[in-house]
């Protein structure tokens, strides 16, 4: 995981493939005035594709494969009509329409599939707070196209019944996490 905010540190653990991100400060604009900047990550989670994103009818990414992250941090906290399509293609994926953000937050925005196979938009404000010393922050997110899952460390059940969109957490000390599911 990457350093944030004076040394605390992070792990998301995004269930689509068991994607691990560490999260980092970015620049970013686009809110109001005095307000923090919206922090904007974007993590391609769809299997087996490579998408273009139109945010506002104009292309913003392009060509972004499975497991690809972008920075919309510049974009701001509004994003007008988000249509996602296959890459190079007119194949419509997922039509979002406008999508409002927190402004000042820092989020993580995910392609996914949804339970049903469809593809969903999921977001998520990422918790930056600070952390005891010695401590650090894992944070499991359920976006794969699966009924609930148990997240097990060692063999124990450490997350119950995670259902697909939905996040746990848990500050734990530093060290390596074995987990599965």
């Amino acid at each position: 995981a990457a350093p944030m905010n004076g040394g605390m540190r992070a792990v998301i653990l995004a269930v689509v493939g068991l994607v691990f991100v560490g999260l980092a400060p970015v620049a970013g604009g686009g809110s109001p005035a005095g307000a923090a900047p919206t922090r904007v990550h974007l993590i391609q989670g769809v299997p087996d594709a490579s998408v273009d994103v139109a945010v506002g009818g104009r292309t913003a990414i392009g060509d972004l494969g499975v497991r690809g992250t972008y920075d919309l941090s510049a974009l701001g906290s509004r994003l007008p009509a988000v249509t996602v399509t296959r890459a190079g293609t007119d194949e419509v994926l997922l039509a979002a329409g406008d999508v409002q953000l927190p402004a000042g937050e820092n989020v993580t925005v995910v392609l996914h599939l949804k339970l049903d196979g469809s593809v969903g938009l999921a977001s998520f404000a990422n918790d930056v707070s600070a952390l005891a010393a010695g401590e650090s922050r894992l944070i499991v997110r359920h976006l794969a196209a699966a009924p609930p899952v148990d997240v097990l460390s060692a063999g124990k059940a450490v997350f119950e019944n995670l259902a697909n969109g939905g996040e746990v957490k848990a500050d734990l000390p530093p060290g390596t996490v074995s987990a599965s599911l």
